[in-house]
């Protein structure tokens, strides 16, 4: 009988058991450096990003300036977006310093969005048109609106890049079409359409002491009714005809609007009396409701809205329904001017 044998048993045991927990121990320490080296490897790859970017692919096209100022930016915020002797560029809202390199590289770099003036890349980003019409607010955009094919700034700044969308996405708006990129340049239309408003507006201004005198002999609540100083009492005396399509309207500024099919008798009223719901020079708005609700929604009456504007005659010049059984009409007067 081998009185040694069990013993030897629980010492080959014991033995590989102690082998094991080794490898175990050895197994975990490699892990450990390894992923220090490669958390170390990481933080350097990831330290200097921009740096590839900017040695390999830039694009000079987006880092053009437009009169020596970075695109997209207000001549007025220019000295905003100097340098410092070592062409670093501060962001607007940040202690962040970057190169100047990295303006306009479609790529987003300052916290606050400010390195992108011209470019769609941050999401909240403004971009100034070349062109600002005089005398007006700065016309700006939201990032989003650049180049993405549609023509924003008068002079088409904003699509700097040819852009061209489909014919299939082409948009068209409610006042004519909507312009597409390639842009051209229609702020010198604009600007002469303000000039020429400018001049009915002087001339109307003339006119309408006519429609004053006409109110003076109304008492003051009298004249409260039909705007400052009653100057559109002289239009409540009148009525205005127009025809669109199948339809004929006939509008009675303050007293009603009625609506009738051509060559029929019957008319529906499509507003009455009058309330002023805006009272500004050139811009007066007169709601006319109480109108006849058949076949309107809930049953709810008809409303017209008078937009009076600066003309230099009394006259209607468009009717159209906003949605069902809200109709919009613009009359010119110089009763506005």
């Amino acid at each position: 009988m081998n009185w040694f044998k069990p013993g030897r048993s629980r010492w080959r045991k014991g033995r590989t058991l102690a082998l094991l927990l080794v490898f175990v121990a050895l197994y975990f320490i490699l892990q450990f450096f390894y992923l220090s080296k490669l958390n170390s490897f990481s933080r350097r790859s990831l330290r200097y990003p921009r740096e590839v970017k900017i040695n390999y692919q830039v694009n000079h096209t987006l880092l053009e300036k437009v009169n020596g100022i970075p695109r997209g930016v207000h001549p007025s915020y220019a000295s905003l977006y100097s340098t410092d002797k070592n062409g670093l560029f501060k962001c607007l809202k940040s202690e962040v310093w970057i190169p100047e390199s990295q303006v306009n590289d479609d790529f987003c770099d300052c916290p606050d969005f400010s390195d992108e003036p011209g470019t769609s890349a941050c999401p909240d980003s403004r971009f100034y048109c070349n062109i600002q019409l005089p005398h007006k607010e700065p016309q700006f955009l939201h990032s989003s609106k650049v180049n993405d094919g549609i023509c924003d700034c008068c002079d088409g700044s904003d699509e700097w890049s040819g852009k061209v969308v489909p014919d299939i996405m082409n948009l068209k708006g409610k006042s004519g079409a909507v312009f597409h990129s390639p842009c051209q340049n229609h702020c010198g239309n604009i600007m002469q359409l303000i000039e020429d408003e400018k001049r009915i507006s002087s001339m109307g201004a003339l006119l309408k002491k006519k429609y004053l005198e006409s109110a003076m002999t109304l008492s003051k609540n009298e004249k409260k009714k039909y705007g400052p100083e009653g100057v559109f009492y002289l239009l409540h005396q009148s009525c205005f005809e127009y025809s669109s399509n199948d339809y004929k309207y006939t509008i009675c500024p303050f007293d009603s609007v009625k609506q009738s099919k051509v060559y029929s008798q019957s008319a529906t009223i499509l507003g009455r009396s009058g309330l002023w719901t805006q009272l500004k020079q050139g811009d007066y708005l007169l709601s006319m409701g109480q109108g006849d609700a058949s076949l309107c929604p809930d049953g709810q009456p008809r409303e017209t809205k008078l937009h009076f504007l600066c003309g230099l005659e009394d006259r209607v010049i468009s009717v159209h329904e906003d949605q069902k059984c809200q109709y919009f009409v613009k009359i010119s007067t110089p009763a506005a001017c």
